[in-house]
């Protein structure tokens, strides 16, 4: 059972992975060093759009926010935040839409997932995930198929 501490801690992981990988860049080379294929070796389970929504409550006041990670068949990405809904007993917010998105290139090897972000120059270990149905988690993130 998730917290909203663990989710938070889980979701900051995986956000931060996701930052640390922009910042080293993305070729085709592959994590054991050796040349990867000109088509991108991807798991077939995790084609698709994904969201994960992430909640805070504190007192009366509550949030959500849907992050979204759609895994295109092609090893691109896209990752970026969706709608935004808080409120409390006086007032609410709503923000629709789509944040920043973070574009790149994906792959899978050995049920670990590697991403690397556009314009950059290797991949990087994302985590290890498990795909059951419609849902994938990775880093302790689950997502949801959509």
């Amino acid at each position: 059972m998730f917290t909203v501490s663990n989710k938070r801690l889980g979701l900051a992981a995986f956000g931060l992975g996701l930052i640390l990988l922009g910042l080293t860049g993305c070729d085709d080379v592959s994590a054991s060093g050796e040349s990867a294929q000109v088509d991108a070796s991807v798991d077939q389970r995790l084609v698709g759009r994904w969201r994960h929504t992430d909640t805070y409550v504190s007192g009366d006041f509550s949030a959500a926010i849907d992050l979204w990670f759609v895994l295109n068949p092609d090893g691109t990405y896209e990752y970026f935040k969706g709608a935004v809904a808080a409120g409390g007993s006086h007032s609410s917010l709503v923000s629709g839409g789509r944040g920043d998105v973070l574009k790149g290139k994906w792959r899978t090897e050995s049920k670990v997932l590697f991403t690397c972000p556009e314009g950059e120059g290797g991949f990087q270990q994302a985590g290890k995930y498990f795909v059951d149905e419609g849902r994938f988690m990775v880093n302790k993130v689950v997502w949801e198929r959509q």
